[in-house]
């Protein structure tokens, strides 16, 4: 027998008629949570009565690359929101970051309970890591599939 296997969701999808040999298999390449990095995992211990806002808009789109007045939109956001600790997940090389007390950045996943919520492209893997994690998120579709992924998550 043949079978159709999909990345995907298919409470994620819109409906549509599909085959009996097609098997949504989303989430099935999400890794298992490993430890945090030490500083990281004091960062979301410590904040544990306001908790942690991540920002990670997927490995494709470069913060190095991010229009100056979206990287500044972010900075003001964690400066207005002091109350919370925000992480934002930038590239390696990526050296121009403002000095904000309460935005730390790293590369990192989404599995903290002390996580209040997730802004992200809304790429497909980002979604699927979202709704495993059920945390809330904002999601800020940049291009492609990205529009399409957001909207079963509207409510």
């Amino acid at each position: 027998m043949n079978y159709l296997l999909l990345n995907s969701d298919e409470f994620l999808e819109f409906a549509r008629p599909i085959s009996a040999k097609v098997v949504h298999i989303g989430g099935i390449a999400l890794p298992e949570p490993s430890p945090l990095l030490e500083e990281l995992q004091k960062i979301m211990d410590h904040n544990y009565r306001s908790g942690v806002v991540y920002i990670s808009f997927g490995s494709i789109a470069s913060t190095k690359e991010m229009p100056r007045k979206f990287r500044r939109a972010i900075f003001n956001v964690a400066r207005a929101f002091a109350m919370y600790t925000f992480i934002w997940k930038v590239d390696d090389d990526d050296d121009d970051v403002e000095s904000v007390s309460n935005l730390y950045t790293f590369t990192w996943r989404l599995a903290h309970r002390n996580l209040r919520c997730f802004v992200s492209h809304a790429g497909l893997n980002s979604v699927l890591e979202l709704t495993t994690s059920g945390k809330p998120a904002i999601l800020v579709p940049l291009f492609a599939d990205q529009f399409r992924y957001k909207n079963p998550l509207l409510f």
